[in-house]
């Protein structure tokens, strides 16, 4: 779930703190760097991954990560 966010953070809320760690390491090794958030930072089972997108990233770079997302989550 992709909580809304007017900002460059943005959270992808995952669930258990294993499989946020999971996708966050299969994500890290297909190139894409960001954060898995777990408790006591969030509520149990909210685990999420954060991720910053900035003026830098260009469209694809986003697209890649839309990718890799649904291939590691699915």
């Amino acid at each position: 779930q992709l909580i809304p966010s007017s900002s460059s953070i943005h959270a992808i809320v995952i669930g258990s703190e294993e499989m946020a760690l999971d996708v966050c390491k299969k994500l890290r090794n297909k190139g894409i760097w960001l954060s898995a958030i777990r408790p006591p930072t969030v509520a149990k089972n909210s685990s999420r991954l954060r991720v910053t997108i900035t003026a830098k990233h260009k469209g694809k770079d986003i697209k890649y990560l839309a990718n890799c997302l649904n291939e590691v989550l699915n």
